[in-house]
This record gives structure tokens, sequence and C-alpha cells, in this order.
């Protein structure tokens, strides 16, 4: 059996340019995400022609084309559609109920989602006719955010983000009664449903005398419960008379979310006044933690043959029966039981109308041990890049696990953890990955032991820590700048020392052919004798917190010592000898001159160093191979010790 409940309306006319994420557009299903395209279906010939999505991997992402949906122009394409649509939605579809070559002629003459009339509501339809879009190619815990341009109008809606793993929970139906009318051989149950998120397409599954379930098509009827609860009423007519039943209900959301399985509702066709199942269900351990008192009600009891009471220790396998009574029975004292457990009870009663015997649903008891458990022992905490390791101890064995609870620097001790299970060894670890831990805070830890009764204890001795992970980074240092006195720079930049962990500037210096090295200083600038042979000395600054953070280094700049420049070689001249040119010149008088460097040029080329002359020797140089054919300029250079060179002396030419 299967129906559809009304579609929420999704406000998707938007205007042209939409800007504002609209959280409407999109819908997280098992298998992916649902992407709505708008209200006007793409037609050819229509305002919208066809339908661009482009989508983008993380809020720093980029859109990026994923599809590009044509208009379905045919029922056949319509059909393929919903045919296609049973891969992504696991609720089944009933192709045959469809009218494709309807649908079909509703897109050609109208082109509005709208106007689909009752298959507007159909998911199945949607994905068929591309109203709708299913993006399959999506990882859990990825945000995901969708840009939706309809080609024709070019109108663009842009979808809040979603992330594939945050499904919906569908609001689960509640077995609230059955009657069966024996005039119309109609078995009816209901059940309720409360809440935003309800199924929109249900099965009803049947078993008969305890064989297996089977899927029934009964007829559905849908009413309003109250403010916020709508009721079903299934009418099964294939129901067989004087037959016991069981009936679980499973749903899912237009978009395939399935509901948790309803519990399992038991009626029978006969009336209901002779299947009467106990009510007023009470049970409570006495005060010495060892018993547990059963009691109930039961209407009609001379057409019971006998109760089954059972029990277990979870709600749903391993029941044994741990009494049999008679009808007239309306309490139970069960005495074979541990403390600190729950117990879980049902009844399973045999009627004497029926061979079939009927079973109830489950109910809770405990009985309690009052005592607080003992703390837990041996607290200790280690910061790892991981997150915060905590060990302790807890000699007893009989507790349910635990509760941490963490304070940030003076705040409130605050629960940081679900229930942290009991081990068998009595030793435990737990790693707390929390996100917003920082590392420049201090965080205090403590437990609190719960008992199998509930009862929790005072609080462990605390722990104290601070954690190596999300370590601020300082600031990098800026506008840096290098200023030269002679010899001496004076670096200097933007103080960072208002920060409340900043602790040092460190100056990395590094030379042409020499180890980087770092200098440290608490101010903001430095004074640094730089080499008197004029090399350029780089500097680049980082700060440090007291953390051991650092900031990345700032950008780099330079220095080198104002290194006084040689006069130039005076009296150059040059001549053309067998091919070759001679050229001579008077070396500068009294200045530190280590050589003088040639340089050879024509017309329309740079200048190029044909050779050098040591300043001990004859000041006079013969270039061998000078340009044929052009007249070759020379000009000559004074080199210092340090590197520096003088400008060019007067230049000269030679035709070749």
């Amino acid at each position: 059996m299967r129906f559809s409940l009304i579609l929420l309306t999704i406000a998707l006319a938007l205007p042209a340019t939409a800007q504002k994420p609209n959280p409407e557009l999109v819908q997280v299903g098992p298998k992916g995400v649902f992407v709505f395209t708008g209200p006007l279906l793409a037609r050819e010939g229509g305002p919208v022609t066809g339908i661009l999505i482009e989508r983008k991997a993380g809020e720093q992402g980029e859109f990026k084309r994923v599809v590009e949906l044509k208009p379905v122009t045919s029922a056949k394409d319509v059909q393929k559609g919903i045919e296609k649509a049973a891969d992504v939605l696991p609720y089944p579809i009933e192709l045959g109920g469809q009218r494709a070559d309807s649908i079909s002629a509703r897109i050609q003459r109208y082109g509005t989602r709208e106007q689909l009339g009752s298959a507007s509501n159909n998911m199945a339809v949607l994905l068929g006719v591309n109203s709708v879009w299913h993006d399959g190619d999506v990882k859990a815990g990825t945000l995901y955010q969708y840009r939706i341009t309809t080609q024709g109008n070019n109108n663009q809606f842009l979808s809040s983000f979603v992330n594939p793993a945050s499904q919906h929970a569908v609001d689960r139906l509640m077995a609230f009664n059955s009657s069966y009318y024996e005039h119309q051989r109609e078995l009816n149950t209901w059940w309720s449903v409360a809440g935003d998120h309800r199924p929109a397409v249900v099965e009803l599954h049947r078993s008969v005398d305890e064989e297996p379930f089977a899927i029934v098509k009964p007829k559905v009827r849908i009413d309003r419960l109250g403010q916020d609860t709508v009721l079903y009423q299934f009418a099964d007519t294939t129901a067989p008379r004087h037959r016991v039943f069981r009936y679980v209900a499973k749903g899912w959301d237009h978009f395939g979310n399935a509901m948790p399985v309803s519990d399992t509702l038991y009626a029978a066709s006969l009336d209901v006044n002779q299947m009467p199942m106990p009510y007023d269900l009470y049970a409570e351990g006495d005060s010495t933690g060892r018993r547990v008192n059963v009691r109930w009600q039961l209407n009609n009891a001379p057409v019971v043959k006998q109760i089954s009471l059972q029990r277990s220790t979870n709600s749903e396998t391993d029941f044994v029966t741990v009494a049999e009574l008679s009808g007239d029975r309306t309490g139970y004292m069960d005495e074979d039981i541990r403390p600190a457990t729950s117990y879980f009870y049902r009844f399973v009663l045999e009627y004497k109308a029926t061979h079939v015997p009927m079973r109830g649903v489950s109910f809770a008891a405990v009985a309690y041990d009052k005592r607080p458990p003992q703390p837990a022992q041996e607290l200790h905490a280690v910061p790892t890049e991981e997150g915060v390791v905590l060990t302790w101890m807890h000699p007893e064995r009989d507790v349910l696990g635990f509760h941490l609870f963490r304070a940030d620097e003076q705040g409130p001790m605050m629960l940081a953890s679900a229930r942290i299970a009991a081990s068998g060894d009595g030793a435990y670890t737990y790693l707390d990955t929390t996100r917003s831990l920082r590392g420049d805070r201090s965080y205090h830890y403590a437990l609190r032991t719960v008992s199998t009764s509930h009862v929790e204890s005072n609080f462990s001795d605390t722990v104290s820590v601070m954690p190596v992970t999300n370590v601020p980074v300082p600031l990098p240092p800026r506008d840096l700048t290098a200023q030269v006195d002679v010899d001496v720079a004076i670096v200097s930049w933007e103080d960072q020392s208002s920060d409340a962990l900043w602790q040092a500037y460190g100056i990395l210096r590094s030379r042409s052919g020499a180890k980087v090295d770092t200098l440290w200083r608490n101010t903001n600038f430095l004074m640094d004798t730089l080499d008197a042979d004029g090399q350029a000395t780089s500097y680049r600054v980082f700060s440090m917190n007291a953390l051991g953070g650092k900031s990345v280094p700032s950008p780099a700049v330079s220095a080198k010592a104002r290194v006084a420049l040689p006069s130039s070689p005076g009296g150059v001249q040059a001549r053309a000898v067998a091919g070759k040119v001679e050229l001579n010149w008077e070396a500068p008088v009294s200045e530190p001159v280590q050589r003088f460097d040639v340089y050879r040029y024509t017309r329309g080329s740079e200048p190029v160093k044909v050779g050098s002359v040591a300043a001990n020797k004859p000041a006079r140089f013969e270039d061998a191979s000078p340009a044929k054919g052009a007249l070759n300029f020379y000009f000559v250079r004074s080199v210092a010790a340090s590197g520096a060179e003088s400008g060019p002396s007067r230049e000269v030419g030679v035709g070749m």
C-alpha cells in the first residue's frame, strides 16, 4: 500500500538574480541531494529552454557545472524519467499509475510544476520531468551549494549550503487502536504520528497467525487528531475471519528518508471485546532492590485461558516465561532478579475464543540500588595533536559508564560527551577531539560514574590541561623597511607587541654565500653592521608568541653599505693592427684599483665585457675578435677590491 501526503510548497519564485541562498532548494535523501530547479519546466519554445545546475564544494570552493537538463519533449521521455527515479527513491513506485501522456501534454501546454495537477506532489514525476534533479555524486561531511540557471529567461536560484549527511529524521507511526467490523469484513487499524516531518509514502505489512509478514493494500483514510497529530486509518478488507494478525508500518518521506519501523500492532478478526489485553501496566522495584512488583488490569477475564508473563534484559529478544497465570490474576511478584538491572516484561495471552495467542508490547522495570557508585580514580589528561587523551581507572564492574565534564578556564563544569560505556577491565581511555578546544586556554576535566541503576557518583578529582591543537598563530610583522647609514642597516617594522601572547621577534638574516642566521629582538627595530665589500644583506622578520607559535615571515628587504666608487681610467686610445684592436689607458692615480674591465659594442647592440687586466700589469689590452666591417666602440671601467665599479671611461671607436 502506498499513498502520498501533500508535498510542502517550496518557495522557488525568486527574482531573476537571486542573491539570498534559499534553503528550500535542496533536500537530502539516503542516496544524495535533491535539487529543485524552479517553478517553470523546461520545454521547447517556452520561457525556459533548459536548466543549468552548478555545484560548489565547501564554502571556499568555486561553482562548477555538473549537469544541463534538457526539455522533456514526449510522453516517452516522461516515462523513462519516472522509471529512472526508482534508482534513487527506495520506496515502491507504481509506474503504471502515472499517466505519462497526460503529464507530457500539461508540460507542453502550461510549462509549470503547479499545472501538473496531482502529479506535482509525486517525487518520481518531478524527477522524470526535471523539476527536481538528484545529485548522487556527493560525500557525507562536505558542504555543497547549488546555483540553478533557467536558460531562456536567465533566472538564477542559489541554494543554501547542505550536508549530504543531514538527512531528515522521519516521524514514526505509532500504533493507536484496532477494530473488526463483522458486517463489512474489515479489520481497521489506526496509527498516529505527531511532528513536522511525517512520512509521505507508507507500506502496511501483515502477518497472519505468526506467519511471515507480507504487504497488504488497505483502504486509507487520513484524519487530524489535535493540533499537530495526524491519524491514519487502514481498512484491511482481505483479513480472514477469526484470526489473529500482526501489523507493522514502514514509511518514507518524499526524498526516501525512512522512518523507524513502527511497533507491532496485534489485532484479531473478532469482536475486540473478545480479545482483551492487560492495561494500566505497573512494574516497580521495591525498597530492597531485590524484587519487582508487576501489576495490571484486565477486562473480560473469563475469555482468557492463560496469561504468560515473559521477561528479558532487552526490549526485543531473549524473552523467557517467568510465570503462567490464570486470567483472573492482576499481579505478580518477581523475586528471581539481580539488583541494579533493567528488566523488560511482556504478556502473552491465550484466549478461549481462538487458538492463536496474542502478545503485548514490552514494558520496563528496574529494581534500583539507590547507593551512588564510587567516583573514577587516577584521572590523567595528556594533550596530543589529535586532542586531549584522558585515562582513568574504576574498580567496580556494575557501572553503566561515565559522564565526562569539562570547564573552560574559570567557567562551570559542562557535560562534554555522551555516556562513555563501561568496559570489563576497569581501565579507560577517552580522546576529546572537540574542535573548539584552543591552545591558548586551560581546560579542567572531571568524571561522574553512572551505576546500572542510573545513579551518578560525585565528581572525580579534577585535572587541568592546555591543548596543543588550535594554538593561535601571531600576526606577521608589517611595513618592514631598511635604511642605510654608511655601513649600518637600520631595519624597522610595525610593532605587534600589543598581542597579549606576543613574546619576541625573530630576524632571518641572509648574505650571499653565508648561512642564514636568526637574530632575536624584543623591540621592533634592528641595527646591523653591513659588509664593507658592498654585498647586500637580506632581512625577514617573524613574530613568536608565548605558546611557541610562529607567524609566517614578512616579505624580505635588503641593504648594503655605501662604498666609495673608484675613478674611471683616463687617456683611452685604440688602433687597428692586423685585424686586431690594441687599447691602452692611464690608471687613476693613488686609488685602490684591483683590475680594469674592457667593454665593447657596435651600434644597436648592448656593451659586453671582452676582458680584464689586473691593476699590477701594464694598462693595455688586445681584442683579437672585433666585429668585421663595423665600427667597434670601447670603454674601460676601474674595479675596486670591494667589487665597486667606476663609471665608464671616454669611448673610442675603431673601424675594421
